[in-house]
């Protein structure tokens, strides 16, 4: 093997020169090979260059030799470089694109040699001037690798106290800056339009939510890869109108409606440029798993980390803070309509990773004849130490309505939507029971109808297929509200036993008012022992006929129950 001289070295080597001239013309090839740094080139003119190039990727220019000329002449670099006719011999003395990974780790190679000949050279230096063994030994431990690359950076309990580092909000006790977020919540349970608001909010100052301060206006970016641009537009509009100001008037809140790779380096490199050229303080992405592509791995918790650690970095890099729309797992083993909880997220790793969040679900099942109304729970909490727990009242009407679909928020304390929600529940039982109660009554009518009008109470009690507690139930309130009579039945054994039949005022009016839909009872409920009104509707009496029937002889009945 041939030794080359620092000195050689230190001239720009053709693998130097065909990496740099391929970086000039495609300057994205430096993703093929992450870990080439500019620290790895030997050539001062090499390394002003790439860094050059770094600089404009960053600003979200193009590169371009005319660009990269510009910047290095804005520095007073341009010169040393060998000028603009030396950009040009770069590039197009460079190769085919496709050959950079070669060249590139061609040069992380020649580095990492150098690195390690002048360690080397360090050592048997330090044996001769009698250096103790194990202090020799140790100095190697250290790869050529760590030498070349940039150390962790310590620092002491009082550096860090002494340190400018502080917490600051977005939105005061809901969105701390820095700290990665998740809002997450089930299927439709308005993820998006609260995503919007967050977005609205933060680009305009306006509350988030019609409730939470925003610490100023912050420039937004909505990556929306779902929804699409109609329901992102009307949205918008129903939302800044809560505001009281036009959408028109918002040049600080940008959507996409491309959907980006977090495996790819080409997209997350153009994320970061524009970030960096507009000043993106927040970047939304809705939702986080259309970008993941995790397919069978979104169980796996180093997988998923690996998927988020691009973010982390773009985070770090750039001061944006990264907010993800995720959705919640169905089967979450927990009570319906209870209060969401970070473990009802979907995949592994996710709540590792995210810092702050906001959970959403349902207080009260969706309710179809009115679906623009929405009782939700609002879980608010992050590392940082901020928490909260909200009842939100959501109103967006629907397109018939005069104006179309509106955007009303209404956040409530944890207690009144608990009471709300107590009261909801009681209401919803009370009128499971009447239908239950109702339809009771329906089979009691049946039964003594099919029995020719006239029965005793086991034999409409079997007829029904009731409970004897449920059978007296319907009896009483029938005979309370004037529907059936008691009467004395003999039977064919002569033996006399309690009865019931229709009354045939009752039936008259019924069939009188058969054409209406409902009817209103004011009654005492037997089962509570107190009057109710309840709307029900009347026994299916079609005719009189059919309720007492022409050939119907109460003593031709079988022998009664005992």
């Amino acid at each position: 093997m041939v030794n080359r001289t620092s000195e050689e070295l230190a001239q720009p080597s053709e693998n130097e020169k065909y990496a740099a001239g391929i970086l000039i013309a495609t300057p994205e090839r430096w993703e093929d090979v992450p870990e080439l740094k500019i620290e790895h080139f030997f050539s001062d003119r090499i390394r002003s260059i790439l860094t050059s190039i770094e600089r404009v990727r960053e600003s979200g220019a193009p590169v371009d030799t005319g660009t990269v000329a510009e910047d290095l002449e804005k520095r007073g670099e341009l010169a040393n470089v060998g000028d603009l006719p030396y950009l040009f011999l770069l590039m197009e003395s460079a190769p085919q694109p496709a050959h950079f990974s070669h060249y590139a780790k061609r040069v992380i190679e020649l580095r990492k040699r150098s690195d390690l000949r002048k360690k080397l050279e360090h050592c048997i230096e330090s044996l001769k001037l009698g250096e103790d063994l194990e202090t020799v030994l140790n100095d190697l431990d250290f790869s050529s690798e760590a030498i070349s690359e940039n150390q962790f950076e310590w620092k002491t309990a009082a550096e860090l106290h002494a340190s400018d580092y502080q917490l600051d909000y977005f939105i005061k006790n809901v969105f701390a800056m820095n700290q990665p977020m998740v809002i997450g919540a089930p299927q439709k349970c308005n993820k998006t339009n609260i995503a919007s608001d967050l977005a609205l909010s933060l680009s305009t100052g306006c509350p988030f939510l019609g409730r939470f301060h925003v610490n100023g206006t912050f420039n937004t970016a909505f990556f929306s890869c779902e929804s699409g641009g109609s329901v992102l537009k009307d949205n918008n509009r129903r939302v800044a109108k809560s505001m009281n100001i036009p959408p028109s008037t918002i040049h600080n809140l940008f959507y996409c409606f491309d959907i980006p790779s977090l495996d790819s380096k080409n997209d997350l490199r153009k994320i970061q440029q524009f970030v960096v050229k507009n000043k993106i303080d927040v970047l939304i992405i809705d939702p986080f798993y259309l970008t993941a592509n995790l397919g069978n791995d979104a169980g796996n918790l180093f997988v998923v980390g690996e998927k988020l650690k691009p973010l982390t970095e773009l985070m770090q890099k750039t001061g944006c803070t990264v907010v993800l729309i995720h959705h919640s797992r169905k089967n979450t083993g927990k009570k319906e309509f209870a209060e969401p909880r970070m473990e009802d997220l979907a995949y592994s790793g996710l709540p590792q990773w995210m810092r702050q969040w906001i959970l959403i679900d349902r207080r009260e099942a969706y309710d179809g004849d009115n679906p623009g109304s929405h009782k939700l729970w609002l879980s608010l909490g992050g590392s940082a130490g901020h928490a909260g727990l909200f009842g939100l009242n959501i109103e967006e009407g629907t397109q018939d309505d005069k104006g179309g679909r509106r955007w009303e928020v209404d956040v409530i304390p944890a207690q009144e939507a608990r009471a709300e929600s107590r009261s909801s529940q009681e209401q919803q039982k009370g009128i499971r029971e009447d239908a239950i109660f109702e339809t009771n009554l329906q089979k009691v009518t049946k039964a003594l109808k099919a029995l020719g009008g006239e029965a005793t109470k086991s034999k409409i009690r079997n007829k029904a297929v009731l409970s004897p507690d449920k059978t007296e139930q319907a009896l009483l309130h029938l005979v309370s509200d004037g529907v059936i009579e008691q009467i004395e039945i003999t039977a064919t054994n002569k033996q006399k036993y309690a009865g019931y039949k229709f009354s045939r005022n009752h039936s008259e009016s019924l069939v009188k008012n058969s054409d209406h839909q409902s009817t209103e009872h004011t009654h005492r409920d037997p089962r509570k022992g107190d009057r109710v009104s309840v709307c029900v509707s009347p026994p299916d009496y079609e005719s009189l006929e059919n309720i007492f029937p022409a050939n119907s002889d109460s003593d031709n009945l079988q022998e009664a129950d005992q």
